[in-house]
């Protein structure tokens, strides 16, 4: 007769080769996307994953603090500024910047739905 320990042991091997067979599933899956991605979109994925590094965010804004800086600078020395404040140039180009990331940023979720309908898609017809 088979004790209550045994019983538990059997569907928990069992649930630990679905879970192995799903994770392997998975990882095959991202690597189908990953391989049948276009050049452009492999860019637009290290590009994105870039920008939604912390570091990007210190970047700018030491960008932004120098732009600042070298226009005060220079007004202050006496010479004309290339960007007098309020800094029209430097909004114009944060303005731009913000489009670009914008449409990066789109274009990765839209590949990503992609990648989910063709996840959801093989799970429904398996």
């Amino acid at each position: 007769m088979p004790t209550p320990h045994t019983e538990a042991a059997e569907p928990a091997g069992r649930r630990a080769n679905h879970i192995e067979e799903t994770i392997r599933s998975i990882a095959r899956l991202h690597a189908e996307h990953h391989q049948n991605a276009t050049p452009l979109q492999r860019a637009v994925d290290r590009i994105t994953a870039l920008l939604g590094r912390p570091r990007f965010i210190g970047v700018l804004t030491v960008i932004a603090a120098g732009w600042i800086s070298l226009n005060l600078l220079t007004a202050a020395l006496g010479y004309r500024p290339i960007d007098p404040p309020p800094f029209s140039g430097l909004g114009g180009a944060v303005s731009l910047v913000s489009l670009y990331i914008v449409v990066l940023i789109l274009a990765t979720q839209r590949r990503e739905y992609q990648h989910h309908i063709a996840r959801v898609t093989r799970r429904s017809a398996a």
